[in-house]
């Protein structure tokens, strides 16, 4: 298991995601830097722990539609690889950012793809450039999954993955920054045991290298960070050990 370093962009910096509460999202505050760009960030990261792909949360795109090319196209230059939400809804949206340099587009359930759209995206682009991140909130789905046909996350999530995806987030949203501990453990452990192909990315809460462990024993395979990278609240040496 290593680590998926995040980066939440927001009007071209990078914030400190706290819950999904994200009108309250402040640039971040790190002990490694005193950059806030996303290029500056993601140096830091890679200067300190070695780090060479990350997630990156494009808000602006979520919410907006404003998506931010430039910055991807930065970091790919610089030689990182990223995965990016932006709230993809088209074949020309992914399309577009995966002209821009990015690794792989996320398809959020935030957002309410239909299984059609799901479809339409993995079959054009395939399971390589296509991750599928199953979005919660306090448990539940944040997006509409009756379209999908089926009642809870972890039937949406073999879902997908019968579809042919390869790579599965599960993220609450309510975790995210809290410091409280991982959330999705018992899901996780749910997906892994009827898939053992997929490839399974969570985050949110992490605190310590218990937590770590705890993930690591339920089948997940990379775990997204932001908070406990910047703030020191994970010891350096944990960071190195999961970091390749």
């Amino acid at each position: 298991m290593k680590i998926l370093p995040v980066l939440d962009l927001m009007d071209g910096v990078v914030v400190h995601g706290i819950a999904g509460n994200r009108t309250s999202y402040r640039p971040i505050k790190s002990r490694l830097t005193e950059e806030t760009s996303p290029l500056g960030v993601a140096q830091a990261l890679r200067d300190a722990y070695g780090f060479e792909e990350f997630y990156l949360a494009d808000l602006d795109g979520i919410q907006s539609r404003r998506i931010d090319v430039t910055a991807y196209a930065n970091l790919k230059e610089a030689g990182f690889r990223v995965i990016v939400d932006a709230g993809v809804r088209t074949v020309d949206e992914a399309n577009h950012l995966l002209d821009s340099g990015v690794d792989a587009v996320i398809i959020a359930l935030e957002i309410n793809p239909t299984g059609q759209l799901f479809d339409e995206l993995l079959n054009y682009f395939g399971p390589d450039r296509v991750i599928f991140s199953l979005d919660l909130k306090q448990g539940k789905p944040m997006g509409k999954i009756d379209t999908w046909n089926v009642t809870e996350p972890q039937s949406l999530a073999v879902s997908v993955i019968n579809r042919g995806i390869r790579r599965l987030i599960v993220l609450d949203l309510d975790a995210v920054g809290s410091e409280t501990g991982p959330v999705t453990t018992d899901l996780c452990r749910e997906i892994r045991a009827v898939s053992t192909g997929s490839q399974i990315i969570t985050g949110g809460g992490i605190r310590n290298e218990n937590d770590l462990k705890q993930l690591e024993a339920a089948g997940v395979d990379d775990v997204l960070m932001a908070t406990a990278l910047h703030n020191g609240s994970l010891d350096e040496q944990t960071i190195e050990k999961y970091s390749t």
